[in-house]
């Protein structure tokens, strides 16, 4: 910018000279071949030198006004950019500072819920093992044997058990695949990764169901 407006300058400068020495010859060589010694001729040649320079002057002065207000307009419109990018990478910064917030957050309740279905498979698996060895045996003539009714109501448990067993490792299993894909997931904004993750969460619930969070004491 520097170095274009000082050529402006030279240029302009340049300009004026020559114009001034072509206006000045013209003069000299149509009405005086040297200096007068007379006032009227120098008040005459005042009248002509203003009549004729001023006029392009103040052309000259307008167009280098017009030329340096472009450039501090065009300055402006560079600075404003600038400075546009500046707050554009200030809020692509702070939503990525928001998404990886809330990804550990959503982490952190997907850890939580495979723990605890973790947590009630053992305990399932706990009550199948507990009722298998707390079941009374009569001795027969071939082998030790449980009554019937024992023997119904274990297999009652071992049923009921291994259904929601099956589903809570199942569980586990979408949640895992649901936390990697929170991981792995290019989210632009907040709202796209709240949304994947609402989205697939209602869809395990739907599945899978929470197979007795509330009466499962944690």
């Amino acid at each position: 910018m520097k170095k274009a407006s000082s050529s402006e300058i030279r240029l302009l400068a340049l300009l004026v000279v020559v114009l001034a020495l072509v206006v000045l010859g013209l003069y000299f060589f149509k009405f005086h071949v040297s200096l007068s010694e007379q006032s009227a001729d120098w008040g005459n040649f005042g009248s002509y030198i203003n009549g004729v320079l001023s006029p392009i002057l103040l052309f000259l002065t307008l167009i280098y006004i017009a030329n340096t207000l472009k450039a501090q307009k065009e300055s402006q419109i560079k600075q404003s950019k600038g400075f546009s990018d500046q707050l554009q990478e200030m809020a692509n910064d702070n939503q990525i500072n928001q998404i990886t917030s809330l990804r550990k957050e959503i982490l952190g309740l997907i850890n939580n819920e495979v723990a605890f279905f973790i947590k009630r498979f053992d305990k399932l698996q706990s009550e199948i093992s507990d009722a298998t060895k707390n079941l009374p045996t009569i001795k027969g003539p071939t082998g030790n044997f449980a009554p019937a009714e024992e023997a119904e109501a274990l297999m009652a448990i071992a049923k009921s058990n291994s259904k929601e067993m099956l589903n809570a490792n199942n569980r586990v299993i979408n949640l895992q695949r649901l936390a990697f894909n929170i991981i792995t997931g290019d989210f632009k904004t907040v709202n796209a990764l709240k949304k994947k993750f609402e989205t697939e969460y209602k869809d395990i619930d739907a599945k899978f169901g929470d197979f007795g969070r509330e009466k499962f004491n944690k």
